[in-house]
């Protein structure tokens, strides 16, 4: 095996079946560069991830700023403040050796 192989290997097996949480952050992160980005788009996310949460948008676009705020008060249930506290807890975990490792899979890939 090369060390890109191992890489990958170790990557998928450690994410299981479905993924982990550690391992779509640690794409993200490698994507995107930096927790403002993350934090910012959690509470303010693309009309496109909108319009997949509300169909609605689809028809009525204008609604966006509307919709937005109606998703805001649903993320201050606790369960969901405790689900974002968590995320930014292993963002902040992640280290520049795991970052790169991600970032060079994805490069390696293509994607």
């Amino acid at each position: 095996f090369t060390d890109f192989e191992l890489q990958l290997t170790k990557f998928i097996f450690s994410g299981g079946v479905y993924g982990n949480l550690d391992n779509r952050l640690s794409v993200g992160q490698s994507r995107r560069e930096g927790l403002f980005y993350f934090v910012f788009r959690r509470i303010v996310p693309p009309k496109r991830s909108m319009i997949y949460l509300y169909p609605v948008l689809k028809k009525h676009p204008f609604l966006l700023p509307i919709y937005h705020i109606r998703r805001w008060f649903s993320l201050l249930r606790l369960k969901k403040i405790k689900k974002a506290s968590e995320e930014i807890q292993i963002i902040n975990s992640l280290n520049d050796d795991s970052l790169s490792e991600t970032k060079n899979i994805l490069l390696e890939l293509g994607l």
